[in-house]
């Protein structure tokens, strides 16, 4: 088994392991089968040895007689019992018949012309008749011993091959007559390949042999068992693949479903599968598909309707801050700002307080730039555009800084809920500049494009770390953001803050319209 995270093929696949039991599987019974094969073929060549050995006797048996009686023939001629031409007749093996001297001289022949080697029979004939080479060799001695003559006889090879045939032989055997020194003299079939089963059976009256062999490829073993092994091996592996596959297809198609519900995707349905443990399981995992999309549904409903509520909360508190904040501008401009100018009037006139009354109009100034900033009034009466282009020139270019601005979009009205939240993020966004970024020029943009508003504003500045500044902290960092943040999700739209120190910050914010 392989161990967790192992990279083994076979260990992670389930084809080739399929593949290796199977072909496991068959090595067992194809080994057997095998050594069977090996059994019963030997037994059966013993068989056919012993058959070839039986056929080899019986043809050396005829080859004997047929060679018997020629050297019997042959020998009444070198006794002068029968002439030379009557031995011929007599006896067709002989094509030559001869009568020679002590010292080799023909002394007669037959038919008359025919040459011989004398010398060489006579050197080459023993004390008995027998066969040298394709002759028959009869030596006539006398009572001491002495070689007076010698009958010989040469052989005809087509008489020698006819004693060889053997009726009804079976394709692929052949029959050989071999001489003492195991040359071929005559054969049914010169042809040999090698690995052929053969038997021998010795010619009594020469030193000649017949022997009996067959082709194993045309006999029994005709088809070579291991290629029928190797074809059963390659049915099964044949057979363990088309197993594999009907059972990694519908795994393979469930594994691509699971991606899909891992992804999150659980609109499709799982594939159709046979009505098996595979399908079962295809069957279990759609049962669970359905119950997580059912699931997920009335989540996403839940969070809608949490997140409407919270919007409209939130849409009311911040409109309540609004009230709150044109309520306090109110009373400021009508109750604060009058005694502030009452008292400035009669500082005025008194001699001596001048240092009073300056500090009377300063408090009487601030009291006023605090009205404006709790609730501009150009807001109210000239709209987003004017509004943003106010504050930038009032918090910006009075300090110094370089500000362009360029609106697109803006020339009508928004609803007055979208106005005032709007205004209050990009109003919190130059604040920020002005406190904060020590930036040395500033670009406000604004589009509007497939119903939806676009502002982005960007400075030079020194930046800030967004991590530091992702929830409020107790000093009261981050307050300003959270906001901007609120402010956005009541009205459904997206706020992107690119920031990194020494490298300014962009802020694009985006609102879709009614």
């Amino acid at each position: 088994m392989d161990a967790p995270g192992s990279d083994s093929r076979w260990g992670r696949r389930i084809a080739p392991r399929v593949f290796l039991l199977v072909g496991l599987g068959m090595v067992g019974p194809l080994a057997v089968m095998v050594i069977a094969g090996w059994s019963t073929r030997a037994q059966l060549e013993r068989q056919e040895l012993a058959d070839h050995g039986l056929l080899a006797a019986a043809v050396a048996a005829r080859v004997d007689a047929a060679l018997s009686a020629d050297l019997v023939a042959l020998q009444s001629a070198a006794t002068g019992a029968a002439s030379l031409h009557e031995v011929r007749i007599a006896h067709p093996m002989f094509t030559a018949v001869f009568l020679l001297g002590a010292d080799g001289a023909v002394l007669a022949g037959e038919p008359a012309g025919e040459r011989i080697d004398g010398a060489a029979l006579v050197t080459a004939a023993g004390n008995k008749p027998g066969f040298t080479g394709e002759h028959a060799v009869i030596p006539l001695r006398s009572w001491r011993g002495d070689l007076i003559r010698v009958a010989a006889a040469s052989l005809d090879r087509g008489r020698l091959l006819a004693l060889l045939h053997v009726p009804r032989m079976e394709g692929g055997m052949a029959v050989d007559l071999l001489d003492a020194r195991g040359g071929v003299m005559a054969s049914t079939d010169r042809a040999s390949n090698g690995g052929e089963l053969a038997a021998s059976s010795a010619v009594p009256v020469s030193a000649w042999t017949v022997r009996v062999r067959q082709s194993r490829a045309a006999g029994f073993f005709g088809p070579p068992l291991l290629a029928l092994a190797g074809v059963l091996f390659c049915v099964a592996l044949l057979f363990g693949w088309g197993a594999a596959r009907s059972l990694t297809r519908p795994l393979s198609a469930l594994t691509h479903a699971a991606d899909r519900l891992t992804a999150g995707n659980l609109d499709q349905p799982m594939p159709a599968l046979a009505e098996d443990e595979v399908g079962r399981l295809g069957a279990a995992l759609e049962r669970m598909r359905l119950a997580l999309k059912e699931a997920r549904d009335q989540l996403e409903q839940r969070v809608a309707e949490r997140t409407a509520q919270v919007r409209q909360l939130l849409g009311k508190v911040i409109t309540a801050q609004e009230h709150e904040r044109r309520r306090v501008a109110r009373e400021l401009h009508d109750e604060t700002t009058q005694t502030l100018a009452a008292l400035v009037m009669k500082l005025r006139a008194r001699p001596g307080l001048s240092e009073e009354t300056a500090l009377a109009v300063s408090t009487l100034d601030a009291v006023h730039r605090l009205i404006v900033d709790l609730r501009p009034s150009v807001l109210d009466d000239l709209g987003l555009r004017s509004a943003i282009a106010w504050y930038a020139d009032r918090h910006l270019r009075a300090r110094g800084i370089s500000v362009r601005c360029e609106f697109n979009g803006l020339d009508r009205r928004l609803p007055p809920e979208h106005e005032t939240a709007i205004f209050r993020i990009v109003q919190e966004a130059i604040t920020n500049i002005d406190k904060h970024a020590r930036a040395e020029s500033v670009l406000i943009q604004t589009a509007l494009r497939d119903e939806a508003l676009t502002i982005d504003v960007e400075d030079d500045g020194k930046g800030f770390d967004g991590a530091n500044f992702a929830t409020p902290d107790r000093a009261g960092h981050g307050w300003g953001l959270l906001g901007m943040r609120e402010r956005v999700e009541m009205l459904g739209g997206t706020l992107r803050i690119d920031s990194a120190r020494g490298e300014g910050t962009h802020l694009s914010l985006r609102v879709p319209l009614p």
